[in-house]
């Protein structure tokens, strides 16, 4: 069994699962009173008001004007930041499109690697070796490239495969992916953002404006909780970056109240407990029609951290 599967299975009901991957909230309770309703329609009182429970995640991502050439009904999209549902599509009646959202950080859901023996996007480009959590091969992958893909080292994964690792000037061939998890504050649901080459930069980025607002909330006698992250759209000539920004949060959006909403869908849905105490390992990831951020820069992986909540 593998050690995220068994921190799941040992965590006490109602009580925040640490991650095996990164650093997050560490003792953090949400209190199951709050919560009513039959399964699959319950609510949580939020400030007191009843917010819906779900049951999946959301995916946001930005949307490269590269990606979506062959496909008129997503171009108005780009440069744009898409959150639809998991198991629907992207331009579905039920996706938001937005410059702008208001993000409450939750945890580094995970990180993984991914190898193509051809160019990563284009047409023929075959997915040769990839790791579903960052440290270890997939065992879905017949001919891996090494044993080991990366460790973690003080809370952050460090690439230890060498095709996972700059050579001189020569860019890895290997890319790591971080998944992020938040809370969309306007709209109170889970989202998860998956970022790659220049996305790890400015998850790094998010990592430090973090740490210091953490402080500086200290200076000014408030909580961490007292800010949201404003994530917004830089378009750098053929692709865009999202940019991550600590600021502190308008009192009408009553942020404190959702530190239940956060507690209960890291332990639910951000760390799901593997059916039947079965360790799921997703099979070999597809190529996404708009994963934030281009193949440059993938060396800012090496700096990838998580958030010590």
């Amino acid at each position: 069994m593998s050690q995220a599967a068994q921190v799941i299975q040992q965590a006490p009901q109602g009580a925040v699962v640490p991650s095996a991957y990164s650093q997050f909230v560490k003792t953090c309770e949400y209190d199951e009173s709050m919560i009513s309703g039959p399964l699959g329609e319950q609510v949580m009182m939020v400030g007191g008001e009843e917010v819906p429970i779900m049951d999946i995640l959301f995916n946001v991502v930005l949307v490269q004007a590269g990606s979506v050439t062959n496909k008129k009904e997503l171009q108005k999209m780009i440069n744009k930041f898409v959150i639809y549902g998991t198991g629907s599509d992207m331009d579905g009646p039920d996706s938001f499109v937005d410059d702008k959202l208001f993000l409450m950080p939750a945890t580094i859901v995970g990180y993984s690697f991914r190898n193509y023996d051809g160019v990563y996007g284009e047409p023929g480009a075959r997915l040769a070796c990839w790791s579903s959590d960052g440290l270890k091969p997939s065992y879905r992958v017949t001919s891996p490239f090494g044993d080991v893909c990366g460790k973690m080292v003080d809370g952050n994964l460090r690439p230890v495969c060498p095709q996972a690792q700059w050579d001189g000037n020569n860019k890895p061939k290997c890319s790591m992916h971080v998944k992020l998890g938040f809370i969309d504050v306007e709209r109170k649901i889970p989202l998860v953002m998956s970022l790659h080459g220049t996305g790890i930069s400015a998850a790094n980025a998010l990592r430090r404006s973090y740490n210091t607002i953490r402080n500086v909330a200290k200076l000014k006698k408030k909580s961490i909780n007292d800010y949201v992250i404003e994530a917004t759209v830089e378009i750098k000539g053929a692709y865009s970056l999202p940019v991550f920004k600590m600021v502190e949060a308008d009192p009408e959006l009553r942020v404190r109240d959702l530190i239940p909403l956060r507690n209960y869908y890291i332990a639910n849905l951000f760390t799901r407990k593997p059916k039947d105490d079965a360790v799921v390992e997703d099979a070999a990831p597809k190529q996404s029609l708009a994963e934030t951020a281009s193949a440059e820069d993938v060396q800012a992986a090496n700096d990838a951290s998580g958030f010590d909540l």
